[in-house]
């Protein structure tokens, strides 16, 4: 997958659940009523594990998750600095979030035009 790809895969899912994927206050790559945050997104059903949650996209079996879903290992910082975007900020800001993202990645973003 292109850094394009991911981008597009994330803010898609962004705008559809636009909602951050919270439980008991705390953010959860999946939650028990179905919401994924921006990583989570990324992870595979057949390679989630509960066992993932509370973990940094940087921790070592996040990023076995994200690898075997098709994340590159040099797109692990991208998918970082997405979820950064998903734990800090509430929806109404991620198109700014992403605006600044997409021009550090050199990739394209349509605030207002499906990803």
């Amino acid at each position: 997958m292109t850094n394009q790809e991911l981008f597009d895969i994330v803010v898609t899912h962004a705008r559809k659940q636009n909602a951050r994927a919270l439980d008991g206050g705390s953010c959860r790559y999946r939650t028990r009523d179905g919401l994924k945050c921006f990583a989570g997104a990324l992870i595979a059903d057949e390679f989630y594990d509960a066992k993932l949650e509370g973990r940094a996209v940087y921790n070592i079996d996040v990023e076995r998750a994200l690898v075997r879903s098709g994340v590159t290992d040099a797109q692990i910082s991208l998918v970082g600095d997405l979820q950064s975007v998903h734990d800090h900020y509430t929806p109404e800001h991620w198109g700014a979030r992403f605006a600044n993202i997409s021009h550090r990645w050199k990739v394209r973003y349509r605030e207002n035009n499906p990803a």
